[in-house]
C-alpha cells in the first residue's frame, strides 16, 4: 500500500507552516525566519507515521544537516537538545498567529 496523499486542506496547512519558518529557530528566539521544510512527526503505526496533519516546519539545518538536523543526528539526540516533536508542534500551535 502506498503513502496517503495530502488533502487540499493538509497541503494548505503544510504551506502555511513552511512560510511561518523553523519552529526550533523561533523557539530559540533566533531572529532569522527562513523558508522551512515540512517534517512529518512519527507516531502510531503504519500510515499513521505519515499523517500530514502531524507536521512541524524545520529549516534545513534543523531538518537534514548531518550535525544539527533530526535526520542527521537522530531523533534521540535531537530531542535532548530541542525537545520532542510533539512539544514543538504545540509550540507552533501556540505561536502561529504571532
Amino acid at each position: 500500500m502506498g503513502k496517503k496523499r495530502a488533502t487540499k486542506r493538509e497541503k494548505e496547512d503544510m504551506d502555511r507552516k513552511a512560510r511561518w519558518g523553523c519552529v526550533v529557530c523561533r523557539k530559540m528566539d533566533i531572529n532569522v525566519i527562513s523558508q522551512a521544510q515540512i517534517h512529518h512527526i512519527k507516531h502510531g503505526l503504519g500510515l499513521g507515521q505519515r499523517d500530514h496533519s502531524m507536521t512541524i516546519p524545520l529549516c534545513f539545518p534543523h531538518h537534514l544537516h548531518p550535525k544539527y538536523g533530526i535526520h542527521g543526528m537522530g531523533s534521540k539526540a535531537w530531542t535532548k537538545i530541542y525537545g520532542t516533536e510533539l512539544e514543538l508542534l504545540q509550540f507552533y500551535e501556540d505561536h502561529k498567529d504571532e
